[in-house]
């Protein structure tokens, strides 16, 4: 009585092992195309030079990723609000789950929150978890938040070109996009796997609902 059905796509980057964070990264971007990897490191610079004061950081404590969850709620928020949609996070049920659950995960080591800031305020933040054992580390990117006043500098591909380098860098072998098939997704990677779900029927009725559908 048991059926299985393949889903959605979902992306995944091989990661390279390197000896340091940008030997590696550069190892990642000589993968990819020369227009792709000169946009990168244009945003990059571009990005450092209007914000120099700027830095990356790396909420993993049950505590700093408690006190970063609000940053990643408003600026998600935010961003989806500049393009005219509602974000997730606007479910205060939703915020309520993730405010409990997250510390209780980064306790067992499992959640991070990046964030990327100035002295005087958070300007884009990304939320994801860590799977696998230490041969087989994945980092599984969940949701992210920016400040759309910092749209023309980037601040998409300067987050997640930062935390996949900082992934590089801990030795974590796949960096997960999860479900969708946006094209950002698709700029990083042509590999993927796809969601699988299994449906099971027990009795008559089941088995009739299964073979009818």
């Amino acid at each position: 009585g048991l059926t299985l059905e393949t889903g959605e796509a979902l992306p995944t980057l091989r990661l390279p092992r390197a000896a340091s964070a940008p030997e590696g990264f550069e190892a990642l971007l000589a993968q990819h195309s020369p227009n792709f990897r000169q946009e990168v490191r244009r945003r990059r610079r571009r990005w450092s030079r209007a914000l120099p004061q700027a830095w990356l950081e790396r909420a993993a404590a049950a505590a700093a990723v408690a006190a970063a969850l609000p940053h990643l709620f408003r600026l998600h928020n935010a961003r989806r609000a500049r393009l005219h949609s509602a974000g997730i996070f606007v479910s205060p049920r939703l915020q309520w789950f993730h405010s409990r659950v997250a510390p209780q995960l980064a306790a067992r080591g499992a959640a991070r929150v990046y964030l990327w800031r100035t002295p005087g305020a958070v300007l884009a933040a990304l939320y994801g978890l860590e799977a696998g054992p230490p041969a087989a580390r994945r980092f599984l990117y969940f949701q992210s938040g920016l400040d759309p006043e910092l749209a023309h500098l980037s601040p998409g591909t300067i987050l997640l070109s930062s935390v996949i380098e900082d992934c590089i860098a801990r030795g974590l072998q796949r960096f997960e996009f999860l479900r969708g098939d946006e094209g950002y997704k698709r700029r990083w990677t042509t590999e993927q796997e796809h969601s699988l779900t299994v449906r099971g029927a027990r009795g008559v009725p089941g088995r009739a609902y299964a073979w009818l559908r």
